[in-house]
């Protein structure tokens, strides 16, 4: 493209400006180039590497400072967008910062059974820390999980089956760890006739006015049948 350009200062004299607006011309064109390409170049990033939209988003210190239905349910949302359940828990649920651990497993609990069959894999590693841990937001959240993943019969563990009994029948214990685990125990318990018998023989014999509502509607759905 030739470009020329003259600014008449007389009837005289005239200057061309031509050279200078041509050579402007490929300079703005070569920036536009690059700029083009680095633009091009993210979006392939984005589209074919997929950058993890976890590392961008969520932090440890995010987590830390979320405690609302609204903030778990944004959490949730973005994990979900990146399509990586898996690799959200590993990096977050087991935190030793409780915070964290309860933020993230808060998110977790917000996906549906589909997306967290992603963690399948680690089931066992959400058992040890419902076991372990001194946090009962933690210990709930995480026995959520686990009630949500599949069970079978080889993935049934007697360590777990006896933590779920005892923190079934305290008293003592927060009424969605007791419901929960009560869940559990009867997942557990169905593969194995006497084992099914023992707990509806301990169900039957305890003092239910000692028990929360939801509690009891759990028991209740154990001895009637109704839980499936």
């Amino acid at each position: 493209m030739k470009l020329k350009c003259s600014i008449r200062r007389d009837d005289a004299c005239c200057i061309d400006l031509s050279p200078f607006v041509t050579e402007w011309y490929k300079i703005s064109q070569m920036f536009g180039n690059i700029r083009n390409y680095l633009y091009l170049c993210i979006v392939k990033t984005i589209k074919y590497k997929k950058v993890n939209i976890i590392n961008m988003a969520i932090t440890e210190e995010r987590l830390r400072q979320t405690f609302s239905e609204g903030g778990a349910q944004e959490i949730y949302q973005e994990v979900k967008a990146s399509g990586d359940f898996l690799d959200f828990a590993r990096q977050y649920a087991f935190s030793q910062d409780y915070r964290v651990a309860r933020s993230s497993l808060w998110g977790l609990t917000k996906a549906s059974k589909e997306e967290l069959s992603q963690l399948q894999v680690i089931q066992n590693e959400f058992i040890d820390q419902a076991m372990q841990t001194d946090n009962s937001s933690v210990r709930r959240l995480s026995l959520n999980v686990v009630e949500r993943l599949k069970m079978s019969e080889d993935d049934l563990r007697t360590d777990f089956l006896d933590f779920c009994f005892e923190h079934m029948l305290d008293v003592e214990e927060y009424p969605g760890i007791q419901s929960v685990c009560m869940k559990l125990a009867f997942r557990m318990c169905s593969f194995y006739p006497e084992l099914m018998d023992e707990l509806k023989r301990t169900l039957e014999a305890i003092e239910i006015d000692y028990y929360k509502p939801a509690v009891k509607c759990v028991r209740n759905r154990i001895l009637n049948g109704r839980l499936k």
